[in-house]
């Protein structure tokens, strides 16, 4: 007997409340689909269960989502004879949420009190409201106002005034029984010195606070704290009839309960830990802990009130900065180990009751500026603007609110679908509650909780469980579907979700095995006889090795491992596979992503594969719209020349740079060439004979071309309007048309011009006016998160790379999944210390706003280290009403961290089962690896299930799948994986050489791994040699003075030491030892290892001089810069009274980060010197060729400073603001 197929009974299902749990690729949509059919279509003599198509609602996740299923439906209705019905279809509630709860507000609009001509705005526009509205509400709290405006509202002194008795009222400007004009007095007189009053008290404490907190620098005002108000006003705006007072923060402790609670910590720690006082680590421990509480007992007898509380809590964080450490060794083996990790984890708890409550005044200032920047949006929107959070909750509180309307809805509504169920809110499932049937019955719900990847938009897949669980505990008929059948991918591609997804810690017991009845398992595909179907990449490395020959950097990673996707990809190519058919899913969607993507790029381009990135870079930054934003700003303004200029660099004129300066200048008659400087747009739009003659004969026909094409465009903007004059324009200068011939990049292109027109003409059906135009289309810019348009065909011969968000509905024949998350929140995304703001539930409290938002501490901090250490976020509490802010913070980010990992988790399974034929996952792991990468997340769990060989350098090995066939999964660790590569390959040169052959030193090349800055040099003609210059003419006129009294040399034995001329004042000069010892760094830097031709005995001193600089922390993090030149020569022109002389010299080692540099010398000898003057010298070159900050560090390599730990170091700093100060200072030195 065939199996019968779960859908048909989702489908007839229609009586009860119905949960869907659609595996991947289950065909959910044709499901849908059919069930409406299904639902509409009379049935053995009975009526239809749906009236109508009108009588249904089907909401899905986007607007596309909602197009495909109106097609289908249209299309299956005509095919059953519904022909009525199919006509109908697109006034069905067939939609998104947000469009079915606007159509609702629409509907009612008068009833509910709203304007009927309402406007969606989408959050671009709303981004732009946002901002706006913070900057009037930062102003209005700051000065005060908004706590005045509170007393206004509750003020209930004007019945007073009314009813005085005897209130000498003769001298008052004003009758008290006149209420209206008492009412004018007080919003216009008494408001304005109550500000003032309030202003000038309040204000200053408010700033106070937000300047010891570190608040008010530009950073924080640009960025955190204009996120955390966004946060909040968001999460707010979810809430139904929210109420900002109503905000839980926890309750804070007082600075003398925070210390009276640490004096029984330590109390306790004294004794239940057993010290052992013959041992001078535990009696340096005893004695810590008694000067401490001595100090604690010191503030406890002190006074303690309101006034000094601020004060207090200063004096509190200084106190825990003093917190006796212990470290996880302390006692490790030892019964008292309980004891000791008690002791850290209370001090860790409670110093989270002290950042929380001395944040107290900070947490208030930003709620009371939230609220005013939610009222100021409120004021910016109108009546007749709601963002995409209001129309929900403003449909909710209208339907909640109105319940003969509510009720309407619910008799209308004979059948109600929702897609995509796992992404999901709260409020979402609220307002589909008031439309519904008693306890759902007429609702379905389809979705999978293993593709809930949308946290970062509110979604919330706890709604998901609840919902079910809470139908589960109702007596109302649920029925709980699985469609666990997969029509899309291979079976050895859902045989490796079978080893993966089915363990404790990835998803258990909730995961949905996928049977695959994909027709892709009937074909024999030839390709997969030489290929596996299925393959894993790991690739190890540590950025921060000890040893640095054994670092690599996650930028060299990122390039090993956009290698071998592409190498991966090229054999799938040269197999016959159309590279069409390929894709490459990144994990990341942060502001790297186009980074990223490009990195792929590179890869694919250079083994000759073409590629598009389609989703996970930025619209707003692609020339594309800079252009059309140009061409915009110059239709407004043609004296706009920072536009023009924009414009002629570009590829639509062939001008050059001479011709472009001879338009930006101003012709002299007396010299009768072009000298002054003038605006660009004056010299374009005023070209004649004069200023042609001085262009060659291609530029004057540029020239001339372009001013034509331009003032037409002009023209045609006044004629047609922007978009069709923007068309015009790119069809004139051959635009179009060239891009039609470029292949897949011409393709983006286009679609990057033709996405910046279709906005232009959204906006124009709005206004016609240039101003608001541009700056609507300069706000989009900004604000949007869009993908760059493309135009892609079926047979397009290109790769295309997105991140697996926008790869979501979409499947792919072959695919690489890469940069996956391991779902650690680390560093700027690390919940500990960054603002939280939610509106969920924890525990057994309501639903409700929590806001937590603590003092940022040090991880270098005793507190920081013990918390790194101990984990006090690894533990969950029980959620109450009456929380300290510090339980409320730990419960936060132990739900914020799971949830991230979760979420990991079901992105490497969305990005998986987007595959058809096969696919290939690539870890990429930074840390050590002898430690099954505990602590690594998402990769510690995978290396539990395959166990890969952490010790070798590189392994192969194969994956046995549970359906019988083999994998591949192949591990390498970096870089010692690449050395290897390189020595087989050497063997197989060698072994092809003819044995007679020889290779001496000369064959040998060392290439470079980085990209390294150019040498400074721009010399055009000989020069005599006095022409030049260095520091070290500068330097020998100058008395040096000794930096170090008795300076601490390195070590070396006595043995080793003769010979050697310790003594001498330093070894900047070209002694045989500094020649050596600058070649064996610049051969570090450049190889990543030492030299191996050092003798350990003879070359002691310069073994020790080396291990002193490859140590030392500024040394090594200059290799961590951006770029590195290990050798970066200098001769550049200094204009002088004398006239024109040339500086030379070279760098020891530079890093350059942006516009910064980081430059570092190598001295030897054993007396460090000042070397002021070479830093400035050398400082001035770097800023003088555009560098605007410079550090430089005096290395001496054969002394150690103080602490014996580093290199001895001498540091400068200069800014580009000191460059002329600088040359003055060498010109007076020449």
């Amino acid at each position: 007997m065939a199996e019968r197929n779960p859908q048909l009974d989702v489908i007839e299902t229609l009586d009860c409340p119905v949960i869907v749990q659609a595996g991947a690729g289950s065909g959910k949509t044709h499901t849908l689909t059919e069930r409406i059919v299904y639902a509409l279509t009379p049935r053995d003599g009975r009526e239809a269960f749906a009236r109508s198509v009108k009588n249904v609602v089907a909401i899905t996740f986007t607007n596309k989502g909602a197009e495909e299923i109106k097609s289908r439906l249209r299309y299956k209705l005509e095919a059953a004879g519904l022909h009525d019905e199919a006509l109908l279809v697109d006034d069905a509630f067939i939609t998104t949420i947000h469009g079915f709860a606007g159509r609702i507000l629409l509907e009612n609009a008068l009833a509910f009190g709203l304007n009927p001509r309402f406007k969606l705005i989408n959050e671009t526009e709303e981004e732009v409201v946002f901002k706006r509205a913070f900057d009037k509400a930062l102003s209005n709290v700051l000065s005060g106002a908004d706590i005045v405006e509170n007393l206004m509202s509750n003020a209930q002194f004007l019945q007073g005034f009314s009813d005085a008795g005897d209130f000498p009222s003769d001298d008052l400007p004003f009758d008290l029984t006149d209420k209206h004009e008492l009412e004018i007095k007080i919003n216009n007189d008494f408001k304005k010195a109550l500000t003032s009053m309030i202003a000038s008290e309040l204000g200053s404490q408010i700033v106070g606070a937000l300047f010891e907190d570190g608040l008010l620098n530009d950073d924080f005002l640009k960025n955190d704290l204009v996120e955390v108000v966004q946060q909040i006003v968001q999460t707010a705006s979810q809430i139904p009839n929210g109420d900002f007072s109503k905000a839980f923060v926890g309750t804070f402790m007082s600075p003398v309960e925070i210390v009276g609670k640490l004096c029984r910590i330590v109390v306790d720690a004294q004794t239940s830990i057993s010290l052992d006082m013959t041992k001078s680590r535990d009696a340096s421990l005893s004695d810590a802990l008694e000067d401490y509480l001595e100090k604690l007992h010191q503030f406890l007898n002190e006074t303690h009130t309101d006034s000094t509380r601020s004060d207090d809590f200063k004096v509190v964080l200084d106190l825990f900065e003093e917190v006796p450490k212990i470290t996880p060794k302390f006692h490790i083996n030892g019964s008292d180990r309980d004891a000791v990790e008690t002791y850290a984890c209370e001090v860790c708890k409670l110093a989270l009751e002290l950042y929380c409550s001395a944040n107290e005044e900070t947490t208030t200032f930003v709620a009371r500026l939230s609220k005013k920047t939610f009222e100021f949006m409120q004021e910016e929107l109108g009546d007749d603007k709601l963002t995409l959070n209001d129309v929900l909750r403003i449909c909710y509180e209208s339907l909640s609110g109105n319940e003969e309307i509510a009720e309407h809805y619910r008799e209308k509504f004979d059948l109600i679908m929702i897609d995509e169920f796992q992404d999901t809110d709260n409020l979402q499932l609220e307002l589909i509650g008031l439309v519904a049937k008693d306890n759902f019955k007429n609702v379905c719900t389809v979705g999978d909780v293993q593709q809930s990847i949308y946290r970062f938009r509110g979604a919330d897949v706890n709604v998901f469980r609840n919902y079910k669980e809470h139908l589960s505990s109702l007596d109302c008929g649920l029925i709980v579907f699985n469609l666990p059948n997969n029509y899309r991918s291979h079976s050895d591609i859902l045989a490796l979700t079978d080893i993966i997804f089915p363990q404790e810690n990835m998803f258990g017991d909730e995961f949905l095995h996928l049977n695959p009845r994909g027709k892709i398992n009937d074909v024999d595909d030839p390709v997969f006889k030489e290929f596996p179907r299925v393959k894993i990449g790991v690739l190890s490395y540590n950025h921060n090795a000890k040893d640095i020959s054994e670092r690599f950097t996650s930028q060299e990673a990122l390039a090993q491992q956009a290698k071998e996707a592409a190498l991966h990809f090229r054999e799938l190519a040269d197999a016959g596979v159309s590279p069409g058919k390929m894709a490459v899913l990144l994990g990341s969607i942060s502001t790297k992503s186009a980074e990223i993507g490009q990195a792929y790029q590179q890869a694919l381009t250079e083994v000759g594969l073409e590629s598009v990135i389609t989703g996970g870079s930025t619209f707003g930054k692609c020339n594309e719209a800079l252009v059309v934003e140009a061409l915009i700003s110059f239709a407004r303004n043609l004296f706009d020349s920072e536009a023009l200029a924009f414009i002629l660099r570009n590829d639509f004129f062939n001008i050059s740079d001479d011709a472009l300066l001879v338009l930006a200048s101003q012709f002299s008659a007396e010299t009768g060439d072009f000298e002054r400087k003038t605006d660009l747009s004056k010299g374009f739009t005023r070209i004649d004979e004069v200023r042609l003659k001085h262009l060659s004969e291609q530029d004057a026909q540029s020239v001339k071309f372009a001013s034509e094409v331009l003032m037409s465009y002009l023209d045609n903007v006044r004629r047609w309007g922007l978009r069709l004059a923007i068309r015009e324009f790119l069809t004139v200068t051959g635009t179009l048309d060239s891009l039609s011939k470029l292949g897949p990049e011409g393709q983006v292109v286009a679609g990057n011009y033709e996405k910046a027109l279709a906005i232009i003409a959204d906006l124009e059906k709005e206004t016609r006016e240039l101003f608001l135009i541009h700056e609507e289309y300069k706000g989009f810019l900004q604000n949007s998160k869009e993908s760059p348009g493309i135009l892609s065909t079926s047979d397009s011969q290109f790769i295309q790379i997105m991140t697996v968000h926008a790869s979501k509905g979409l499947e792919f024949d072959h695919v690489v999944c890469a940069v996956l998350s391991d779902g650690l929140l680390v560093g700027q995304k690390s919940p500990e210390m960054k603002p939280i703001c939610d509106y969920t539930s924890l525990d057994m409290m309501d639903r409700q706003l929590l806001i937590s938002f603590p003092k940022k501490w040090g991880k270098k901090s005793h507190v920081g280290e013990m918390m790194d250490s101990f984990k006090p976020f690894e533990q969950k509490l029980l959620s109450h009403q009456s929380m300290t802010a510090g339980e409320l913070r730990r419960n936060l980010v132990y739900r914020e961290k799971h949830e991230s990992l979760d979420e990991a988790k079901r992105l490497l399974y969305v990005a998986l089962t987007r595959a058809v034929k096969s696919v290939y996952l690539q870890v990429k792991i930074d840390g050590k690896v002898d430690d099954g990468y505990q602590g690594k997340g998402l990769w510690e769990y995978l290396y539990e299930t395959f166990k890969w060989d952490v010790k070798s350098i590189s392994s192969r090995e194969a994956i046995e799948l549970p359906n019988g066939n083999k994998g591949i999964l192949e591990y390498e660790h970096m870089p010692e994986a690449l050395n290897l590569e390189d020595e087989e390959e050497d063997e197989e040169e060698l072994s092809e050489s003819s044995e007679d052959e020889s290779l001496n030193e000369d064959d040998y090349v060392i290439y470079p791994v980085r990209d390294y800055p150019k040498p400074l040099n721009t010399i055009y003609a000989p020069l005599k040699d006095e022409s030049f210059f260095s520091y070290s003419s500068i330097e020998k006129f100058k008395h040096h003075e000794y930096l170090m009294e008795s300076p601490k040399k390195i070590e070396l034995q006595e043995d080793d030491i003769d010979g050697h001329k310790l003594d001498r004042v330093d070894g900047d000069k070209a002694t045989e030892f500094g020649t050596k010892l600058h070649g064996a760094l610049e051969y570090s830097v450049i190889n990543g290892a030492r030299p191996e031709n050092i003798d350990e005995v003879s070359d002691a001193r310069l073994n020790a001089a080396l291990s002193n600089v490859l140590e030392s922390s500024i040394f090594n993090s200059v290799l961590e810069c951006d770029q590195v030149s290990p050798e970066l020569e200098f001769c550049v022109p200094f204009e002088a009274e004398g006239g024109k002389r040339w500086l030379r010299g070279a760098m020891d080692l530079v890093g350059f980060d942006g516009k910064k540099a980081h430059i570092i010398d190598y001295k030897s000898g054993v007396n460090p010197i000042d070397h002021e003057s070479q830093a400035k010298v050398y400082s001035w070159v770097l800023l003088t060729a555009g560098y605007e900050h410079i550090e430089v560090d005096f290395l001496h390599a054969e002394v150690t400073d103080d602490a014996g730990d580093d290199c001895f170091v001498q540091h400068f700093s200069f800014d580009a603001a000191d460059a002329s100060n600088l040359k003055r200072e060498i010109e007076l030195a020449l």
